[in-house]
C-alpha cells in the first residue's frame, strides 16, 4: 500500500530512489524539494503532515461475511512435506532511532480486537485465497446486486462516477443510496444521503445486520505537526460468538461510518474458507520475533522490544502473497527511541509522544508456509526478516 507522502514523493518527481521504510528521510528529503525549485500544488503541504502508517493492522482491513451464524468446523490440512529450516538472517538496520508510528499512550491505537492478549484459545484459524485485482465490471455487478438484496431493494441503473479511475463502479438502487464498488480496493460505499428508507437512514448498521450488536474500533496516531489523526469503524458481535468467529467478525466484518456526510464504507462479501490450519501459541510467536523472525519495520535490538500487546489479525487484500492469512501483531517500543526526531517544530510539547511499531508473525505453524508463501508491505516494500527472508 502506498501512503500520502510515498505519493507526495513521486508526484514531486524526486530523482533519488523512494527510502522505503525511513520516515526521517523522506521527511528531509520533501522539505528541501517544497522549500526549493520543484512546483507542488497547494494540498501537498497538507499531505504532508500525514505519518507513514503500516498497511497492515487497524486500519482498512476487512471483507464481509454476510451469514450470521457459527463459523464452520475447521478442516485440518495434512501438512506438505517438512524442509530444514533456512539458517536465519541478520536484521537490517535500517533507521531505528524511532518509531514507524507516533502516539502519546500505547492505547490510543488499540483497535477493540477482541484477541489480545488472549490467542491461547484458538488452534485453527481458515485461511482465504487473495482476491485477483481489479474486479471485472462482472464482478462488481454482482456485488452491487448482494448489497441490493440484502438491503431488500434493487439496482435501478449504473451510474457514472467522477472518479477518473477505471476501477470504480456506480448504482443507483431503488431506494435512493448510491452504491459504489471501489474494485481495486476491495471495498462498497453506500452513500444514503438520498435514501428514502427512514429505518436505514436512521440506524444504518442495524438494517445491515439486525441481530448484530456493533462494537467500536477507534485508533488514534499523530502526524508529523503532532495532530491526531483518528480512524472509526465498527465490527459486528454475535451472542454465543466463539473467540475465532469474533477474531473473523473483527478482521473482514468492520465499516466505517461518516455521519456527517451519510456514507457507509464496508468490505466485500466474501464465501467463508473451507480449509483452516493449525497455528502456533502467541509465546512461540513472541519467541519468533525475539530471535529476528517478522515482517514489519526493522529494529536492531528485537530482543530488548518492550512488547506492550498481542493480537491475532489477518492481512488485507493488497498482500502479494497468495493467501489472505492470520498473523500475530506484536506492538511494542523501544527505550532508545527518540520520537521527536521525527516531529515538525510546531509540534506541541514533543517529549509526550513516544514511538510505536508492529511487528508481524505468520500465525500458521513453519510446515505449511511454504505453501501459504506468507508476505506482508509497507509503502510498496517486503519487509520480511529472519527465517521469512527468501533465500
Amino acid at each position: 500500500m502506498r501512503d500520502p507522502t510515498h505519493r507526495l514523493w513521486d508526484e514531486l518527481g524526486l530523482e533519488e530512489e523512494w527510502p522505503q521504510i525511513r520516515p526521517k528521510a523522506v521527511r528531509r528529503r520533501v522539505d528541501a524539494a517544497l522549500d526549493g525549485s520543484h512546483p507542488a500544488p497547494l494540498t501537498l503541504r497538507l499531505v504532508l503532515a500525514v505519518l507513514c502508517l503500516a498497511a497492515v493492522g487497524a486500519g482498512a482491513w476487512g471483507l464481509l461475511q454476510l451469514d450470521a451464524g457459527v463459523a464452520r468446523p475447521p478442516v485440518v490440512s495434512a501438512p506438505p512435506p517438512a524442509s530444514p529450516s533456512p539458517t536465519p538472517a541478520p536484521v537490517s538496520p535500517g533507521d531505528d532511532s524511532h518509531g514507524w508510528l507516533t502516539v502519546k499512550d500505547p492505547e490510543e491505537f488499540y483497535d477493540n480486537n477482541p484477541t489480545r492478549d488472549a490467542t491461547d484459545g484458538i488452534d485453527t484459524l481458515p485461511v482465504f485465497p487473495r482476491r485477483e485485482f481489479p474486479l471485472s465490471l462482472g464482478q462488481c455487478d454482482a456485488a452491487a446486486q448482494q448489497y441490493a438484496d440484502l438491503l431488500h431493494t434493487t439496482v435501478r441503473q449504473r451510474v457514472p462516477i467522477d472518479t477518473g479511475l477505471l476501477t470504480t463502479a456506480g448504482y443507483l438502487l431503488d431506494n435512493g443510496i448510491r452504491l459504489t464498488v471501489h474494485a481495486d480496493r476491495c471495498r462498497i460505499s453506500l452513500d444514503y444521503s438520498q435514501c428514502s428508507d427512514p429505518a436505514f437512514t436512521q440506524a444504518p448498521l442495524s438494517a445491515l445486520m439486525p441481530d448484530a450488536a456493533f462494537l467500536p474500533s477507534v485508533t488514534t496516531n499523530y502526524t508529523f505537526a503532532g495532530e491526531p489523526h483518528t480512524a472509526s469503524w465498527y465490527f459486528p458481535a454475535y451472542e454465543g460468538d466463539s473467540l475465532s468467529d469474533r477474531l473473523l467478525r473483527f478482521s473482514f466484518s468492520r465499516i466505517r461510518v461518516s455521519q456527517d456526510q451519510a456514507i457507509l464504507s464496508l468490505p466485500l462479501p466474501r464465501e467463508p474458507s473451507q480449509e483452516s490450519y493449525p497455528i502456533r501459541t502467541r509465546q512461540e510467536a513472541v519467541e519468533l520475533f525475539r530471535a529476528g523472525n517478522y515482517f514489519g519495520v526493522p529494529t536492531r535490538r528485537p530482543e530488548q522490544a518492550v512488547i506492550l500487546w498481542t493480537q491475532l489479525d489477518y492481512s488485507t487484500e493488497d498482500t502479494e502473497a497468495d493467501y489472505i492469512q492470520p498473523y500475530y501483531e506484536i506492538f511494542y517500543t523501544q527505550t532508545y527511541w527518540d520520537q521527536s526526531a521525527v516531529l515538525w517544530d510546531t509540534a506541541e510539547d514533543p517529549s509526550s509522544f513516544m514511538g510505536l511499531n508492529i511487528a508481524y508473525v505468520p500465525a500458521v505453524t513453519d510446515e505449511y508456509l511454504p505453501q501459504l508463501r506468507p508476505a506482508v508491505r509497507i509503502n510498496d516494500v517486503d519487509t520480511p526478516h529472519g527465517i521469512y527472508e527468501t533465500p
